[in-house]
């Protein structure tokens, strides 16, 4: 039987030789999440995660964490009702919108109204 020492050093020349060596890119070392193919929306995530503190590695780790967390898909579709879009239409409009000269006003007609 072959001592560690050897076993390392001819590990070490099959990973040098370009061969691949299932126990030196262990599970750790494996890539396991792909990229988006869009390279404009890699670079725009990246550009995001880099104004948030955190690395693309970082950020794939979190989406795993959240995942395991709620036991679901983490993120969910945030397309607003139809209610929602009719506000949303209606604010920038200027609809149904007050303005108010101050604060104190803006409180003296909130409170007028309960």
């Amino acid at each position: 039987m072959l001592n560690t020492k050897s076993r390392s050093v001819s590990r070490l020349r099959r990973a040098q030789s370009g061969r691949r060596f299932s126990a030196l890119a262990g599970t750790k070392t494996r890539r396991r999440a792909t990229p988006h193919p869009n390279p404009k929306v890699v670079k725009q995530a990246e550009k995001i995660f880099a104004g948030m503190g955190m690395t693309p590695a970082e950020a794939i780790a979190l989406f795993y964490k959240q995942t395991t967390l709620h036991d679901a898909f983490p993120i969910t579709e945030l397309i607003p009702n139809e209610e929602t879009q009719a506000a949303i239409r209606d604010a920038r409009a200027g609809i149904g919108i007050k303005k108010y000269a101050s604060v104190a006003e803006m409180r003296a007609d909130l409170n007028r109204d309960a």
